[in-house]
């Protein structure tokens, strides 16, 4: 765009030095009909002019109402109020132009672009016809001396179009000033200033050494709007409405023969800058940004900021199914040619490994909003961040920084975060986190997404220490949880830890004032692609619900509980030993402490292995009922144990079982084993008597638990229902249960996140 303007005044500058050729060439009446009558001759369009004023002896020309249409004749090109200029016509006669005073009132012009073409390329295309001409004849003679001294351009006009782009930028009030245009070796002093048509103002000062390409140059913007240069915005970013206002003050230094090689200081200030995405939704929104440059070197790679402050903005972050951050899309892609030029140029610069210089004295960022949401999962997650303020001081991007961020969570939370590390080098970092009072049910897409259970209720304080060396994480994480409830569970979501008994688990990590304190470490190699602090963060939270779930005892009363999962029985016993009561009586202090459970007492009994002895029991006493005058079926417990010591031979045994089967009914086979035989006579009598016994213990518990003071609603004391022949050990499994949700406390059952 800069060197367009400069090629534009170049133009303008060769097309008035020939028409003032040909004014003094002819008189002014002369002159003014030349010009009305032969423009397309002489630069290739159409002009005209209102009156001509010549004074050959002071060298002196007046041109009033100047106008150079355009190439269809439809509109004004360039037009003036008037035009004066003064030249030394005795220093003609030396080969040198020296123009004394170049003055254009109110100039007025209108530049037109449709892509590479502008609405002055035939006018260049005009006197590029003779130049071939000209340099052989220029180059034969001594080169002319041009010096052009006291050149203004008063309440000028420039209005620019780009119609491609449909994008127009007007310059009114234009002033600039320049005391002597030299050629050579001096420097020229350059003011300019004008004001914009859409808002702002520009005002410059340059010294520039033509021969050397030596310039300083100080530009002093103030409140342009940013509205103009939407077209060109929109043409790199996928945002709309891009709006705000800009200020600066800026001094340059530098050599035009090498465009990086320059140094610049001053200040810059934004107001009120916004932008939407592409469906017209606020995406980014700056109140005011102020920045203090101390001093800019890209040959160096230096900058150098004394304060950078921003206080007022916002920013709508969203990920999409995929994942994808909206943030990220914004730039759009460049073309294959941008992409190589890019590419190439990054080749070059990685040839210099010399780092680049960033330190800010003093970075105060506040008053920043910022809205996440999260499309990735099954529930929609929104969160606000709003207050987000930044501070720092002796900001050194390659040295170590601390940096203290505070910003307050969905309205409720409040977060304090002290960094201190480097952004040159990631590989060794503090981190301090210290998050409190963020409401649990705001999280519940992630906690469903993960587990397949919603969050209903509490609140959270987490406070996190993390140490980065060589790349490898070592983090302490406090976790303090207040009313915590979850709702039930999705049963036709297969989440990835569906495993989790979420409700039961926050159940009973509360305390007595409902609290659940949990210490989490977490450590890993940051540089590894597996590594995500959050999951390793979800694995450790949900082990440590999946650890108090199979030993809740041992959790809720210490080492009181022991580690019960189950209560070893004797499937002959009536009553209990003092070690099975002990169990009871951890179980009746759960239910007491947690009044919201449920514990179920399921009897698991090896029925194949009883069937036997019971067999043999039942034979002994009849046989012995037999030899008795007072027969009973209702034996004490010490006449069984008695009985089952008896010693019988198996011939009186066989006899005795032969005859019982010919009472029943039932012919003697003198060929079955003594075994077989008591099968038959005694099988069911065992089944019934093995029932009994069950049913018998099943009693005595509840019992006991009811004169303990536990509602029998909150205990079930059951036989399992096994559709397979049990084989195992005599026992009672616990199951502890809330709700609709039970787990069993059978560690052959239990299981953790790997």
């Amino acid at each position: 765009m800069k060197k367009r303007v400069v090629r534009i005044i170049i133009i303008l500058i060769i097309v008035l030095i020939a028409l003032v050729g040909i004014i003094w060439a002819a008189a002014g009446p002369v002159a003014k009909y030349v010009v009305n009558n032969y423009g397309p001759d002489l630069v290739g369009r159409r002009m005209s002019v209102e009156k001509v004023a010549v004074n050959l002896l002071a060298g002196k020309v007046r041109v009033e109402k100047f106008d150079l249409r355009e190439q269809n004749d439809c509109a004004s090109f360039v037009s003036l109020n008037e035009l004066e200029v003064k030249v030394n016509l005795w220093k003609l006669l030396g080969r040198t132009l020296q123009v004394n005073n170049l003055r254009f009132d109110k100039l007025d012009a209108q530049i037109l672009q449709n892509g590479s073409e502008f609405n002055f390329g035939d006018i260049i295309d005009h006197f590029a016809a003779d130049s071939t001409a000209q340099d052989s004849v220029q180059s034969e003679s001594e080169p002319w001396i041009i010096a052009l001294n006291n050149i203004k351009f008063d309440q000028g006009h420039v209005r620019y179009h780009d119609q491609k782009l449909d994008a127009q930028l007007g310059m009114e009030n234009i002033n600039l000033s320049i005391p002597a245009l030299y050629f050579s070796s001096q420097k020229s002093d350059v003011d300019l200033q004008f004001n914009f048509e859409k808002g702002g103002t520009l005002s410059t000062r340059l010294a520039y050494n033509m021969e050397q390409g030596d310039y300083s140059l100080f530009v002093e913007l103030d409140s342009l709007n940013l509205e103009a240069l939407r077209p060109y915005s929109e043409q790199m970013l996928n945002i709309t409405n891009f709006a705000g206002a800009l200020s600066a003050a800026i001094q340059l230094t530098g050599n035009l023969n090498h465009i990086v090689d320059f140094r610049a200081n001053g200040t810059v200030d934004a107001a009120d800058l916004k932008a939407d995405d592409l469906q017209g939704v606020q995406l980014a929104r700056v109140d005011n940004l102020h920045l203090e440059l101390n001093e800019l070197d890209l040959l160096e790679k230096r900058c150098l900021f004394d304060n950078v402050a921003l206080s007022g903005a916002y920013a709508r972050v969203e990920l999409d199914r995929e994942g994808n951050i909206n943030l990220a899309q914004i730039l759009k892609p460049s073309s294959d040619t941008t992409a190589t030029e890019s590419a190439t140029e990054s080749s070059e610069s990685t040839e210099d490994n010399k780092p680049f210089t960033l330190k800010i004295n003093k970075l105060n960022l506040a008053g920043i909003a910022v809205d996440f949401t999260d499309h990735s999962m099954r529930q929609q997650f929104k969160y606000s961040l709003s207050d987000i303020a930044l501070r720092s001081h002796n900001f050194d991007i390659a040295g170590t920084n601390q940096a203290i961020i505070s910003a307050r969570l969905n309205k409720t939370g409040r977060a304090n975060i002290v960094w201190n590390g480097t952004l040159y080098d990631l590989k060794d970092q503090k981190l301090k986190v210290n998050i409190e009072n963020i409401r649990l049910t705001d999280f519940s897409p992630y906690c469903y997404e993960y587990t397949a259970y919603p969050l209903t209720g509490g609140n959270m304080t987490f406070i996190s220490d993390n140490v980065v060396s060589n790349s490898r994480l070592s983090s302490n994480n406090h976790i303090d949880v207040y009313k915590s409830t979850a709702g039930n569970k999705d049963k036709s979501y297969k989440a990835e830890y569906s495993n989790i008994p979420v409700r039961l688990g926050l159940y009973l990590l509360k305390d007595m004032e409902e609290h659940i304190l949990m210490d989490i470490p977490v450590k890993g190699l940051l540089t590894s692609p597996e590594f995500s602090f959050r999951k390793i963060m979800l694995k450790a939270v949900g082990n440590a619900i999946l650890k108090v779930v199979a030993s809740p005892f041992i959790f809720l009363q210490g080492d009181k509980g022991n580690s019960l999962h189950d209560i070893a029985i004797d499937p002959l016993q009536h009553t209990f030993t003092t070690q099975q009561y002990e169990s009871f009586n951890v179980i009746v202090d759960a239910l007491k402490a947690k009044p919201e459970l449920h514990i179920a007492l399921l009897q698991y009994v090896n029925e194949e292995r009883l069937q036997t002895p019971f067999e043999e029991m039942a034979l002994k006493r009849d046989y012995h009922n037999s030899k008795t005058e007072k027969a009973t079926d209702k034996l004490s417990h010490s006449d069984t144990e008695r009985i089952a010591q008896l010693s019988y031979s198996d011939a009186e045994l066989d006899t005795f079982i032969n005859q019982r089967l010919i009472e029943k009914g039932l012919a003697a086979d003198t060929i079955a084993s003594l075994s077989a035989k008591r099968h038959t006579l005694y099988a069911e009598q065992s089944v019934m008597h093995i029932n009994f016994l069950k049913q018998s213990r099943n009693k005595a518990i509840r019992d006991y638990f009811l004169q303990q003071g536990v509602a029998d609603s909150l205990i079930t004391i059951d036989n399992a229902e096994d559709k397979t022949i049990y084989k195992g050990k005599d026992r009672y499994i616990i199951e502890v249960g809330l709700g609709d949700e039970t787990v069993s406390l059978n560690p052959e059952a239990q299981n953790s996140l790997e």
